[in-house]
């Protein structure tokens, strides 16, 4: 893609995987990702599941997004790759 386009990939929680997410996030692609809610996140040497996750989350802390016409509610989770 040319210009300054910003590439936004969309999973279902059937898709989502560190492996795909990784390789969209080495291409400098933003990811918006439906997480399981017993899938376990693995971050700075904690395993909570993505429910146990949710209970921290603020109302504040979200913003809406459009994709397709279609409004999700979404967290941001920033990951940083060297």
């Amino acid at each position: 893609m040319g210009g300054n386009h910003r590439v936004y990939v969309l999973f279902d929680s059937s898709y989502t995987s560190k492996s795909l997410i990784e390789t969209c996030l080495t291409k400098g692609w933003y990811v918006i990702a439906a997480l399981k809610t017993n899938q376990i996140l693995y971050s700075k040497g904690i395993r909570p599941s993505v429910k146990e996750f949710a209970r921290y989350i603020a109302f504040s802390d979200t913003h809406l997004v459009t994709v397709g016409g279609e409004v999700y509610r979404i967290e941001c989770i920033a990951t940083k790759r060297d």
